[in-house]
């Protein structure tokens, strides 16, 4: 039990202006009000600022507060010596603020006495208004944890919190101690299932999210699973508020982003050398990001080539199917009512199951994949010309564009070829209205055509169909010469799907 009583710490607050930004600071009863006119473009030009107090080292601290701002924007808050160097004291803590308040709690201790200490809440990054209101500091003995499970912030989970209050060597005893905890409830539920309830499917301990003590606990379970998400919609406000959401819409090949976030997610599940099958029972590049259509095959190789025993996409259906309306996009995730993902989908499948000698080149723009019965290329390739054996293809505008054999033979071997070609999906009438707001449109569902002109430098084609999305042959297609070699233009007829019967 402990009888430590908090010990409240009185501090002051004003403005701190630069010469070069300038604030308005309106005080009511403890509620501090910061407007900004003008900013110099940098944040600590602009604080609102504690008078100084004294700290001790090992002593435990909370700083507490309500804060709010205009529009949704981002405040520092830093703890730290009032005179140079200004050195850390204990925390520097980026928050986003929305309009609506709400309550932040930042434990934090610090590693030698300071007589000079203050807290500044830096300001100076965005001309939107700041309110503030019941600041309380206070030097503590214990976390009061209640206080740390309520409200949307992430950051305010006990167990991340404690951390601040132990030295390394007690910290990773306590990671031990729940690593061990952990893995002993895992191996008693496997037992139970398996021997007691005769449970033949594989069973897993953790589902999505990981982290590198997490192959420990699982020793005895049969597989390890991960979960990975690109652009997933971000909520300033209330979430899942399909009207306002925030998201970045970019590339997957950006930097390497999306495969560097698979490489750390396969380090975390294959640390310790473990051999245990690996699963990814999610992942998405969700709707209404521009570049959806660079990662089913993407993912689908990766995992291949990685060893990667499942791979399932989020989601197929969030409703009954019965109630389904098939003609407008809802979801960021489902792929149900969204076109593009069922199509790629489809090729990702066969990528992961059924092709040999998956290789996959990667540029910043657009990526190669190849095969013995699948091949395509998919990104920004407006302009690209990109040759595969016997096959060669140049792109007017960014999408995805595939082929494959439809006999099961090496595409080079084949007498009938499938090309697959598209630039997006959208909605009727979709649009985002301004930063964080989107207009989901309306029915029908509209898929974006790929322009690009295809040459077979090899064996020759026949002749060449339009086909529908119930696999009829429609229109057949003109076969033209360019540079004496034969080919055909992707827009030709009203479909997405063209097959190649060969000579």
């Amino acid at each position: 039990m402990n009888l430590e009583k908090d010990k409240n710490i009185n501090i002051a607050w004003d403005i701190y202006n630069d010469p070069a930004a300038f604030s308005k600071l309106s005080k009511d009863n403890g509620t501090y009000i910061i407007t900004i006119p003008e900013i110099s473009g940098t944040n600590w030009h602009i604080q609102l600022k504690s008078s100084d107090f004294s700290i001790y080292k090992n002593k435990k601290y909370l700083l507490k507060f309500r804060a709010n701002s205009a529009s949704p924007r981002t405040i520092t808050v830093v703890a730290q010596e009032n005179f140079p160097l200004w050195n850390n004291l204990g925390f520097n803590t980026v928050l986003n603020l929305n309009i609506n308040p709400e309550d932040f709690a930042i434990p934090f201790t610090v590693d030698k006495d300071c007589a000079k200490a203050c807290i500044d809440f830096i300001l100076g990054d965005s001309k939107n208004a700041v309110t503030i209101s019941g600041i309380e500091l206070k030097e503590i003995s214990s976390l009061e944890w209640k206080n740390f499970v309520t409200g949307k912030n992430i950051f305010l989970r006990p167990i991340k919190k404690y951390e601040e209050f132990y030295s390394e060597k007690m910290i990773e005893d306590i990671k031990t101690f729940y690593v061990e905890l952990e893995k002993k409830y895992f191996d008693e539920m496997t037992d139970f299932l398996k021997n007691e309830c005769g449970v033949m499917a594989p069973i897993t301990g953790i589902g999505g999210a990981l982290s590198k003590y997490d192959s420990k606990a699982q020793e005895n379970c049969d597989y390890l699973d991960f979960h990975i998400y690109w652009d997933h919609p971000k909520f300033s406000n209330d979430n899942w508020d399909k009207n306002d959401f925030k998201m970045d819409n970019e590339s997957i090949l950006i930097n390497n982003g999306f495969e560097n976030k698979l490489k750390s997610k396969m380090e975390l599940v294959r640390n310790e050398s473990t051999d245990k099958p690996v699963i990814i029972s999610e992942w998405d590049h969700c709707y209404p990001n521009d570049y959806t259509f660079e990662t089913p095959l993407f993912i689908a190789s990766y995992a291949r080539n990685n060893n990667v025993r499942g791979l399932f996409h989020f989601a197929y259906s969030h409703e009954n199917l019965s109630n389904a309306k098939y003609d407008t996009i809802n979801s960021y995730f489902d792929s149900i009512y969204n076109p593009l993902k069922l199509i790629l989908n489809s090729l990702g499948s066969l990528a992961f199951l059924e092709s040999k000698d998956l290789k996959t080149t990667v540029t910043d723009k657009y990526y190669k994949l190849e095969s013995d019965i699948l091949c395509g290329i998919s990104g920004q390739i407006n302009s690209q010309t990109v040759k595969f054996d016997n096959i060669q293809i140049k792109s007017e505008n960014e999408g995805a564009l595939f082929f494959y054999s439809t006999d099961n033979k090496p595409i080079n071997q084949s007498n009938q070829i499938v090309f697959i070609s598209l630039s997006g999906v959208k909605n009727t009438n979709s649009l985002w209205l301004k930063e964080n707001y989107y207009d989901w449109g309306k029915a029908p569902v509209l898929l974006k055509k790929m322009k690009a002109t295809i040459k077979f430098t090899g064996k020759h084609p026949k002749k060449i169909y339009g086909m529908n999305q119930s696999g009829t042959l429609e229109k057949e297609v003109r076969i033209e010469k360019t540079d004496g070699l034969p080919g055909f233009q992707t827009q030709e007829g009203d479909t997405i799907w063209h097959v190649v019967y060969f000579e």
